[in-house]
């Protein structure tokens, strides 16, 4: 199947060549969503469906707007900026077979070995199993590391190879106790609070307030030997300075079963909660996490331990992280005591991890990254899919299916009145744009003597409106996912071995490797575009294209 993803929403066609469509979006697994996204047909027999947010809401069926957009007296050309494909089709990673081959392992760590028997990779070290067995080896224990019944606290941290100038170090608390009375109330209440990193419309994370006393063991931190660092300030900044140490005989008396915790805790402070690509940032961080401490996915419990708001793949904490518990907030640790009297609650292990903007995904956004293959990233993307119950979504193989993103302008834009005051990152001529692209196709397929054989189906895709289990599948059943630089490109992550990824640079996003690096990591075909103004000029982009086409074809 070939499927080009072309991200916008507004396709132009006359209305008596129009009759509506509605696609399903649901894999016939879960029923809990029943959103449909209808769509058109044009005149060349080719589906365009078209996802509005004035007229599509989630779990809800509607008809898309179809209407023709604005023409520009002016076209900008973009023929001098350069262009950049990457193709790497190196088959470091051996297709998988449409079945759940993860989920029958209990641990990340396992998942990620099975994973890198398939590999051929150079950069296992960095983005793969050696880093998670690195990681366990490079621990340090700041004074706290004895585990007896006389001292049974215990407190350690390991140093995992994130990025360059700084390892992240994210820490294990065994047997202590937390007194719920001295946490901040208004990390339950989904507020936005202060952010840790002044970007990205402030939702990059919020630091709650454990005041003195919170956190409670039994052995002497070295807290002059814990230096505070900007990798780590969750446990720096928050989980460190409230730690007071108590006699063991304390701790026996505070600690009964009525109020103990024997499953791992997992805390999370979150990057962001609306943008994608920085939720998998969170999400891969956590993944990695997982595997450098052994963590049992049917047996850990999540805590979100940040006041950011819960956002649109908020769900995915439980899926993927806390399948058997129910995720809380900090705030509403004391739900979790059956012993109503006490306000202290004792947790016989407590992981603390680092904030995602340092994490192995962000590690070479400002360059391209010379690795070539991650078992990491490429677990990852398959365990979400099983997860989802997806595995076995692929390009339908008489489509060539193209997922065009229409990225529109969003609140976190810095607008002063109504005058945008940084680019925007929108293609105006979209409809134009899918025309061509539609062209593009069927001209190559004509070529290969495949004319007639394959129906080529260019989507105009707002993924803004859709539900993440509706992005997943619509970027699993893609040949070729194009769009500028943005959040929606982030699917891309989910793509099969066999399909491509185009980004088109503008503006002050040129420089950034995110999805470069991505695909480059999972083995996929990436090319890169570099346009000027909001308008695509297609002589200047048609040769990259037929580039990725032709590549997808031989595939």
């Amino acid at each position: 199947m070939f499927y080009l993803a072309l991200v916008n929403q507004i396709v132009s066609v006359e209305p008596n060549q129009k009759e509506q469509i509605k696609v399903d979006l649901n894999d016939g697994n879960n029923n809990n969503n029943n959103q449909r996204v209808e769509g058109v047909v044009s005149n060349s027999g080719s589906s365009v469906p078209s996802t509005s947010a004035s007229n599509s809401k989630v779990g809800a069926t509607s008809t898309a707007t179809v209407s023709r957009s604005p023409q520009s007296s002016t076209t900008p050309s973009t023929s001098n900026l350069p262009k950049t494909n990457v193709n790497n089709n190196n088959n470091n990673i051996k297709p998988s077979a449409n079945q759940n081959l993860l989920l029958q392992y209990n641990t990340v760590y396992e998942m990620i070995k099975h994973t890198q028997k398939n590999f051929s990779g150079n950069c296992n070290g960095r983005y793969g199993l050696e880093q998670t067995l690195n990681a366990r080896k490079n621990v340090q224990s700041f004074g706290c590391d004895e585990n007896t019944p006389t001292s049974p606290t215990l407190f350690q941290c390991h140093y995992i190879e994130a990025r360059e100038d700084e390892p992240l170090r994210v820490c294990k608390f065994e047997n202590i106790i937390i007194d719920t009375s001295k946490i901040d109330k208004k990390s339950d209440q989904n507020q936005r609070g202060q952010c840790f990193y002044n970007g990205n419309g402030c939702t990059s994370g919020s630091q709650v307030e454990l005041k003195n006393y919170a956190v409670q063991g039994t052995c002497n931190i070295d807290k002059a030997q814990f230096k505070i660092t900007s990798r780590d300030r969750m446990i720096s900044r928050i989980w460190i300075p409230p730690y007071t140490p108590i006699s063991s005989s304390q701790y026996q008396s505070k600690c009964t079963d009525q109020n103990t915790i024997h499953e791992p805790v997992v805390m999370v402070s979150r990057y962001d909660t609306t943008n994608l690509y920085h939720t998998l940032e969170d999400f891969i961080q956590v993944f990695n996490l997982y595997s450098v401490f052994d963590l049992p996915l049917n047996n850990t419990r999540l805590v979100i331990a940040d006041n950011l708001k819960q956002g649109p793949f908020f769900d995915g904490w439980k899926l993927f992280y806390s399948r058997n518990y129910d995720v809380i907030r900090i705030g509403s640790l004391d739900s979790l005591r059956r012993d109503k009297k006490s306000q202290e609650l004792c947790f016989k292990k407590v992981i603390i991890g680092a904030l995602a903007e340092f994490s192995i995904v962000s590690r070479h956004v400002g360059r391209s990254d010379e690795c070539r293959s991650s078992s990491t990233i490429k677990t990852f993307s398959q365990f979400v899919t099983e997860s989802f119950n997806m595995s076995h979504i692929e390009p339908n193989p008489l489509e060539f299916s193209i997922v065009l993103i229409d990225r529109k302008n969003y609140k976190n834009d810095k607008w002063k009145g109504d005058q945008r005051l940084d680019d925007t990152r929108r293609i105006e001529n979209m409809e134009e744009f899918a025309q061509n692209c539609e062209k593009a196709v069927k001209e190559a397929l004509q070529r290969k003597g495949k004319k007639g054989e394959v129906k080529v189906v260019p989507r105009i895709v707002d993924f803004a409106v859709m539900t993440w289990k509706e992005q997943l599948e619509m970027a699993k059943r893609a040949d070729l996912i194009v769009g500028v630089h943005g959040a929606g490109m982030a699917n891309g992550v989910f793509l099969e071995g066999k399909s491509a990824l185009l980004e088109i640079w503008k503006g002050s996003r040129n420089g950034n490797y995110h999805y470069e690096n991505l695909a480059r990591w999972l083995g996929l075909a990436y090319f890169r575009v570099q346009m000027a103004g909001e308008r695509v000029v297609w002589n200047d982009i048609s040769a990259t294209f037929d580039e990725a086409v032709e590549g997808i074809l031989e595939r």
